[in-house]
């Protein structure tokens, strides 16, 4: 799922004339964003996802040898496991509770 319609830049095929011309027919909703639970995901699922990357996984992974239990995603932006900049993407796809 999309947070924002800017993200429509990251898709290959759509070129910025495309975009414009649709943009104001769409509606993004992130309360569809199906996230992923970083305490019980495996290895694999999380970075399977198109937006976590390999070393970000091991960071949180890594991380989680640690502490055991992630209590909030904010949590791996305190503790410099994300980034401001990935935890503010990332915060819309990663969760600690169901």
């Amino acid at each position: 799922g999309f947070y924002t319609k800017h993200q429509l830049r990251t898709i290959y095929s759509l070129d910025s004339a495309t975009i414009s011309t649709i943009a104001p027919y769409l509606v993004v909703d992130t309360l569809y964003i199906q996230k992923i639970n970083v305490n019980t995901a495996t290895f694999k699922e999380l970075n399977a996802h198109p937006l976590v990357s390999y070393e970000q996984t091991k960071k949180i992974f890594n991380y989680k040898l640690i502490v055991g239990m992630i209590k909030t995603p904010k949590e791996l932006q305190d503790n410099n496991i994300l980034t401001v900049a990935e935890y503010a993407i990332l915060n819309y796809y990663i969760k600690t509770i169901d």
